[in-house]
Parts: structure tokens; sequence; C-alpha cells
């Protein structure tokens, strides 16, 4: 990657010829990286690959105080106090399958042990043959660590609902989080 470059307003020129030309101002942030990506071009007469992407906030660290905190809670909840039983790692990894993204993905046999290593859980779904090798169709959990800040919500939010679902009261969020930060996980 040459550069990463914010911009936003994009507007596109058509000619007579029917050539495209995209253009876009590039925010004040990325005035350097875009001096630099310059004078690269200049030195260099190759053609250029350009991938687009939207700009999506990553999940904040007041969001994943506040995801574990609700796991701790719960956990202690359904644990009736005591310590064992079921951790915040077990409900975590059941929220991230009802909750969280997954990407599905048909593999060689072989391929689903480096798909573990890879994703937080990995499902297989189903087994066949093709042609003589085996193959599996995976089910491929993501980690939050990954998630924007809608994404992180909505599995905070999924939470919350099987906390009440279960009868557990909902912990005022803003109370928990601040003991979080405070004393850390216990």
């Amino acid at each position: 990657m040459l550069a990463k470059i914010k911009v936003r307003n994009p507007q596109l020129k058509v000619d007579y010829e029917n050539n495209h030309e995209l253009t876009f101002p590039v925010d004040n942030s990325s005035r350097y990286a875009v001096k630099q990506l310059m004078n690269s071009l200049r030195d260099n007469k190759k053609d250029l690959s350009i991938t687009i992407d939207f700009n999506v906030k990553k999940r904040t660290l007041d969001q994943n105080a506040l995801l574990w905190a609700l796991l701790t809670e719960y956990a202690y909840q359904l644990n009736g106090g005591r310590k064992g039983g079921i951790t915040e790692e077990e409900i975590y990894y059941k929220a991230l399958t009802k909750y969280g993204i997954a990407v599905f993905l048909f593999v060689k046999e072989e391929a689903v042990e480096q798909l573990q290593m890879s994703y937080k859980d990995v499902q297989v779904i189903d087994k066949g043959k093709i042609k003589g090798k085996m193959y599996a169709y995976c089910k491929c959990i993501i980690g939050s660590s990954s998630y924007d800040t809608k994404q992180m919500g909505n599995l905070i939010e999924g939470i919350l609902d099987d906390m009440e679902e279960a009868g557990i009261n909902t912990p005022d969020k803003v109370a928990l989080e601040e003991e979080w930060r405070a004393y850390g996980r216990k």
C-alpha cells in the first residue's frame, strides 16, 4: 500500500470520448500522505490499482469495557454469586454466535484447522466429497475486536436482551462501566 488517504465528496466527470475521471477533495489530515504519494508516483511510472473503502469507526474502548462488564455481571448472576459455573468467555462465545458477525466458507477439510486458528469459533455445518476430495462448509465467527461501533452496539444490545430474558436485572450501564474502569475485571 502506498498511502491511506481520507477523502469526501467524490465527483465524476465524463468527457465527450466517454473517459471517466474521478476526483475528490483530500481531508486536511491526509495532506502529508498525499504529498508523499505524489512524490512516489512521479518517480514510478507503473499503473496503479486503487481500492476505496468506507471509513467506519472501530468499536470504542468504552464499548469493549461495557461488554466485558456486562458479561462479568451476567456470569455472576447465572452462577448465583458463586465461583465456578459458566464463565464470561463462554457467554461471550454464545453471544458472538447469536448476535455477532460470521462468514461462511467452503474449504478443503484439511483447512478447517487453519480456520480455527484465524477465527473466534468455527462450526462445520456440512461435509461432502467433490471429485474424491473432502470439503467442509463452515460458519466462521468473527471476534468483536474487529467490530465497528454499530456492530459492537448490536452485540451489547443482544446481551442486554438475553440478560433481561433470563430475569437478570440489567445493571445501570453508566455505573457498571465506571466500576469496570475503576476496579478492572474481577
